[in-house]
């Protein structure tokens, strides 16, 4: 299971830093670190209920009012029940259908008396990628790219939308803390278009290359992936640190 969470941060960017230091920093471990700040009480506020309640409210606590005396107040939209639907939860209350169902998508309460039910994020999450967007002006799009990468922000906030992607991960007894992660930045206009400094720089040539094979495997180190550990969510929403402080640095933005 995943989940994507996107939020928008404002960077101060350190003294004498240009653009370029800004996506670079966005690669790194730290930047995770920073910001989980903004995505932990996200999604602490925002606990939808599990798939097995709308699926209840569809074939276990639908009603069909038989008159209008049957009528009962909806309090999530505050108007009176006229459709013909509504849901009656174990806990009591009763609610429109289409109302309920809104709710429950980003909650996992009764909006009345908090009775909890099942939440759809349980367990242990990892954090899959970053993906982190710097949000350019109107006054940005007379400036060529090379002059962008290398524009002046020192001291200067930079906005910046952030992408992040959780997997739910299941941990047996001996199973590594570290998982990879994908981190990448780029520079995004008003119109759209995005791009990072990787863009502007002349593609390595293609060079054919057989590795020594030795029994059947490969002696080259280079041919084995690097695991990144990934941020860890539990299941009360809070990150763990321990798996950034053996983090490498990501191959490179797409």
């Amino acid at each position: 299971m995943e989940i994507t969470v996107r939020v928008e941060v404002q960077y101060l960017a350190p003294d004498h830093a240009v653009m370029r230091d800004v996506l670079e920093m966005f690669r790194r471990p730290m930047w995770v670190r920073f910001v989980m700040r903004y995505v932990s009480p996200r999604l602490k506020s925002a606990s939808p209920a599990d798939r097995s309640v709308i699926q209840a409210m569809r074939t276990e606590w639908l009603k069909k009012q038989q008159d209008a005396a049957s009528e009962v107040e909806c309090v999530i939209c505050m108007n009176e029940n006229t459709s013909p639907d509504h849901v009656h939860l174990p806990c009591g209350h009763d609610f429109h259908f289409d109302c309920l169902h809104s709710w429950l998508e980003v909650r996992s309460t009764c909006p009345i008396c908090r009775f909890q039910f099942p939440k759809a994020f349980t367990g242990t999450y990892a954090v899959d990628s970053v993906e982190s967007m710097v949000l350019l002006n109107e006054h940005h799009l007379g400036l060529s790219r090379h002059d962008l990468m290398w524009m002046d922000v020192g001291q200067q906030e930079v906005r910046a939308v952030v992408n992040v992607t959780l997997s739910r991960i299941v941990r047996d007894v001996g199973d590594s803390d570290e998982y990879p992660c994908e981190l990448t930045a780029r520079l995004m206009h008003v119109n759209g278009e995005t791009f990072s400094e990787r863009d502007l720089e002349a593609p390595t040539p293609r060079i054919q290359w057989h590795p020594a094979v030795q029994d059947g495997r490969s002696n080259d180190s280079e041919e084995r992936q690097s695991q990144r550990p990934r941020r860890q969510m539990n299941n009360d929403s809070e990150s763990s640190d321990r798996s950034d402080r053996n983090a490498k640095r990501p191959r490179g933005p797409t």
